[in-house]
């Protein structure tokens, strides 16, 4: 019942791809089956719902040698970002795993986290909510040999904790970020009300080394909304002094006469 990804756009696809650094057309060398011991080498785990998925990547190589004429070239991997970045958008976009520097997930996950947090659910619920879909995919796959045990102890039904979800939901957030910007300034505006507010602030911080204790690094986050209620500007800040927000609000200004509003 094991989830297998195979992904090789270089076979499947018959797209060439050139080194990034040559130019050269890079050659099909061998895929990620190490098993036996901890290596780069290794399948990639990808969190998923209802147990994970394991990644097979292959691995291709520069034919171009080095400068000693002894070495066979570089290598990359199917699924690393100089190879996602070579073939088609459209390609790109059907690759169902975003890979993280630590971790990697489904599109399918991403989308059930960045939903179910816009719903208001926070990030230690999301792993509880994960945790539960897998457990129960692990007691449909294993009836014959329930040992709920060895539910924590399979790495096919491990879930993110929730500082990974955290750092999932913030990569996507990056990523976004200028279309999200692009949405905001669009949003039109005719009447514009502005105000501070100190709940969402108080769960912004870090926890500090020393004592494990929880500092919060902002007081306030300050929104201004349109008629409708639609948000058209926002800022974490430190106080409630005009100055922190004078620079947002001409911004806005220049926004709205650049489209005449």
């Amino acid at each position: 019942m094991t989830k297998i990804f195979l992904w090789c756009p270089l076979q499947h696809y018959q797209i060439p791809l050139l080194c990034p650094s040559h130019k050269c057309p890079l050659v099909f060398h061998s895929w990620t089956t190490q098993l036996t011991r901890q290596s780069p080498r290794n399948p990639r785990l990808v969190y998923d719902l209802s147990g994970n998925i394991i990644l097979v990547q292959s691995i291709y190589r520069c034919p171009y040698n080095l400068a000693d004429q002894t070495s066979t070239g570089h290598e990359f991997y199917s699924a690393s970002t100089d190879i996602l970045e070579c073939i088609p958008q459209e390609l790109n976009d059907k690759f169902p795993v975003k890979i993280f520097y630590r971790t990697a997930c489904s599109k399918d996950l991403l989308d059930y986290v960045v939903t179910h947090i816009g719903c208001g659910q926070n990030f230690l619920e999301l792993a509880e909510d994960i945790a539960s879909m897998n457990f129960r995919a692990f007691v449909r796959n294993n009836k014959e040999r329930i040992d709920p045990n060895t539910f924590y102890e399979s790495v096919l039904y491990s879930f993110p904790s929730n500082d990974q979800l955290m750092h999932m939901f913030l990569s996507f957030f990056n990523d976004m970020e200028t279309v999200y910007q692009k949405q905001m300034e669009a949003i039109s505006c005719s009447i514009l009300s502005c105000d501070h507010t100190f709940k969402v602030s108080k769960q912004i911080g870090v926890v500090r080394g020393l004592d494990n204790a929880f500092v919060n690094q902002f007081e306030n986050l300050y929104i201004a909304l349109n008629e409708n209620g639609q948000v058209v500007a926002w800022r974490l800040t430190r106080s409630t002094a005009f100055k922190e927000v004078e620079d947002l609000l001409k911004d806005f200004k220049s926004c709205l006469d650049a489209r005449n509003e």
